[in-house]
């Protein structure tokens, strides 16, 4: 298998690539919040650090979130989850 296919579970579905089910994992996520934290308390202290850094982990979470609507079933599952 070539690294950027899926591979078939045991339903026959396609599952995700490994990298795309790492991204999405609850513990980047946890992490990633925990970075988000740690960065805005740096901010709200010094005012001298870049608000950009506070984009870093922004948009970390943004592709842990779209990482996780492609790999889990349960986003389409009930489209509800999307609105």
């Amino acid at each position: 298998m070539r690294p950027y296919e899926g591979s078939l579970s045991l339903h026959g579905t396609l599952t995700a690539p490994r990298a795309l089910r790492a991204l999405a994992s609850l513990r980047l996520t946890l992490g990633l919040l925990l970075l988000l934290l740690l960065f805005a308390a740096v901010f709200l202290v010094n005012r001298s650090v870049p608000s950009l850094w506070l984009a870093l982990p922004l948009g970390l979470l943004a592709l842990n979130l779209l990482a996780a609507i492609l790999t889990h079933a349960a986003f389409r599952r009930e489209p509800a989850l999307l609105a």
